[in-house]
């Protein structure tokens, strides 16, 4: 039979389960644990629905738990980071907002606050974020890429080519910045094509 232990934060032992579970009996067992559940372990369940294809229970969990339970800059961005995946990148916004209130020389927690304000539509916030992370690391291929998005929404193609070829430079498995340098090329010779008609 599928069997289950749930032990607590001090090693004793809490349940078992001698049958198959559903999340709401983890639930039920977790729910007294709640206040002393740590931000970090959310954030890893998470992530883990996200990677499964469960979308819908890592919102569920990390509306259930924000972020308000840590001022840990590195965690504040993983956890933005989730929000981004979810497609809300408000909450992006404000958590990494935070994490840049602790540890502002960060390229990385600027290059995700770019990317969450590009996401949201503030794209004046998402420049000056995204010019943070390259003044602090040149060669940034996240911010690099997602400035590359901003120059081909602003139709500003020779631009956008060569930031996603310098992303692809400073990381050739950069996972979005060859499929993003691939539509940029194809949208800017369309239209070429249709000034030349």
């Amino acid at each position: 039979l599928p069997t289950t232990f749930v032990f607590g934060p001090d090693g004793r032992l809490l349940r078992t389960f001698y049958r198959e579970i559903a999340a709401a009996d983890v639930r039920a067992v977790l729910a007294p644990l709640e206040a002393a559940t740590a931000i970090e372990d959310v954030r890893a369940l998470a992530g883990h629905y996200l990677h499964s294809g469960r979308q819908a229970e890592a919102r569920a969990l990390l509306a259930e738990r924000p972020e308000r339970g840590t001022e840990d800059p590195f965690v504040l961005g993983q956890i933005a980071a989730l929000y981004l995946q979810l497609g809300d990148a408000q909450r992006a916004g404000a958590a990494l907002d935070r994490a840049l209130r602790k540890q502002g020389d960060d390229p990385d927690l600027w290059a995700a606050s770019g990317e969450a304000h590009r996401q949201a539509g503030a794209l004046k916030p998402a420049e000056a974020a995204l010019k943070q992370a390259l003044k602090r690391a040149p060669e940034h291929a996240d911010a690099l890429d997602s400035l590359g998005m901003l120059r081909r929404a602003q139709g500003r193609y020779p631009e956008a080519i060569a930031l996603f070829e310098r992303a692809l430079k400073a990381a050739p498995r950069h996972p979005k910045a060859e499929q993003h340098l691939g539509e940029a090329t194809v949208e800017r010779d369309l239209k070429r094509g249709a000034r030349g008609r």
